[in-house]
């Protein structure tokens, strides 16, 4: 499972990276303004999504990072990814819940 985790969170990390970091051809957008680059963002947003729900705190922590970073392009779509997630996980630790909280205001460090 160590794996898995580490590689998730290199894609996770990977993925924020590409929406909006420089690259050599200047700045991507990530916000949609180009419809393939759009689509591309909601893939990605799926990813992060789904990484959410694997039964892995590395994981949930690393989706929950990418989603924060994500916020502030899309902020309904983050909300409503943050919102059936903790509806669905009820319990959960107090650092991961709180950690659910900053990246839906898209405070993560």
């Amino acid at each position: 499972m160590p794996d898995l985790a580490y590689a998730l969170i290199y894609i996770t990390e990977t993925a924020t990276l590409l929406g909006g970091k420089k690259q050599a051809g200047g700045v991507m957008p990530r916000n949609g303004a180009i419809s393939c680059r759009r689509e591309l963002d909601q893939e990605i947003l799926g990813v992060l999504e789904s990484t959410l729900q694997l039964d892995s705190i590395a994981c949930r922590e690393s989706a929950l990072h990418g989603l924060g970073h994500w916020q502030h392009y899309y902020p309904q779509r983050v909300g409503e990814i943050i919102d059936a997630f903790l509806m669905k996980h009820r319990v959960l630790r107090k650092e991961l819940e709180t950690y659910a909280v900053k990246a839906y205001t898209g405070y993560v460090l």
